[in-house]
């Protein structure tokens, strides 16, 4: 029987790996924000760029076009303007980052990684993480691309997707062809597995305010899942609208998930959609992709100077969204 992780194997690089971040972005004409807006990055290695768009699908643009190395995750430290991602040529791996605008793109690690897959930042930490599906490890490096550390070597199959609980220390990752979802301490001590599920865990995130993991499941019965963040309480939130889903993501803010689809009819059928939490309210936002995989959503806070030039309007919407995310 051949399942979703059938097209996961990165070896020949036919699967797609799609990483989306929604962030709060400023759009203004002078160094004070004045308004800002959802923006969604994903990747498609098949033709070596990362696109932007609106998080309601709207206003679809290239942003990064590559040559060599097929982006693959990608995240986005807001702070400090940046967006990084995993990079894989077919024989070797990087890690590679850029302004937000996408330009001055630049290496950050290069010795180190095999096929690197899930990315996720600890900016406040200094730190990027990311999973490395051929050489079955998790790794960090400092953002600047110093330091590179092995955390996680041993009782990985493939691991794919991987995100952060900074203020419990802990990080969160999905191995798909050992059907569980597991995590560790930051510096990769006291690994534990969550979750064994019957399907490949091809992405997670974590709904903090809610103390939930979600996961999409690919085969035999494709599915969104959630749990408590100790694995406890486990179930199912979503089972149809799944045409060969792989990655998955939170927006806190706006309590939606979203999730990519790679489609059954080859390139240019894939999809990335959203639905409430409770899986209600399912939206189609954009379509016509390229066998998309991971995906994730952050809402960073803007900074105070930000707030400051909202005007009272604009900072009344911002505590607003901040009450909607730690409902």
């Amino acid at each position: 029987m051949r399942t979703l992780m059938g097209d996961v194997q990165m070896k020949n690089q036919k699967a797609l790996v799609l990483k989306v971040t929604a962030v709060l972005i400023c759009l203004a004409t002078s160094p004070v924000c004045q308004t800002h807006a959802d923006v969604m990055y994903w990747t498609e290695p098949s033709t070596f760029r990362i696109f932007q768009a609106n998080t309601d699908g709207t206003h679809v643009q290239p942003l990064i076009t590559e040559t060599t190395y097929r982006p693959q995750g990608v995240a986005v430290d807001v702070g400090a303007g940046k967006i990084y991602w995993t990079a894989y040529s077919g024989t070797a791996g990087k890690i590679r980052r850029a302004n937000l605008d996408g330009t001055g793109a630049e290496d950050v690690v290069t010795t180190g990684p095999n096929c690197p897959f899930g990315i996720a930042l600890d900016p406040t930490g200094g730190k990027v993480y990311w999973t490395d599906f051929n050489a079955r490890k998790i790794q960090r490096a400092n953002l600047s691309g110093g330091s590179v550390e092995n955390l996680v070597t041993t009782g990985l199959t493939n691991p794919t997707g991987i995100e952060l609980n900074v203020a419990n220390g802990k990080m969160y990752w999905s191995d798909a062809n050992a059907h569980r979802v597991q995590r560790a301490d930051l510096n990769g001590a006291n690994v534990e597995t969550l979750l064994s599920v019957d399907g490949s865990p091809i992405q997670i995130d974590l709904a903090l305010g809610n103390g939930k993991i979600y996961g999409i499941v690919g085969g035999p019965t494709h599915r969104i899942i959630r749990s408590n963040l100790d694995g406890s309480n486990l179930e199912t939130v979503l089972t149809t609208s799944l045409n060969n889903p792989s990655g998955l993501a939170i927006d806190p803010a706006e309590a939606k998930v979203y999730w990519t689809e790679i489609g059954s009819s080859g390139p240019g059928t894939g999809k990335i959609l959203r639905a409430n939490l409770d899986g209600s309210n399912i939206e189609t936002l954009v379509t016509g992709l390229n066998q998309s995989l991971l995906i994730t959503v952050a809402v960073p806070e803007p900074s105070p100077l930000a707030l400051l030039g909202l005007g009272t309007a604009g900072l009344l919407a911002y505590v607003w969204r901040r009450r909607k995310r730690t409902a």
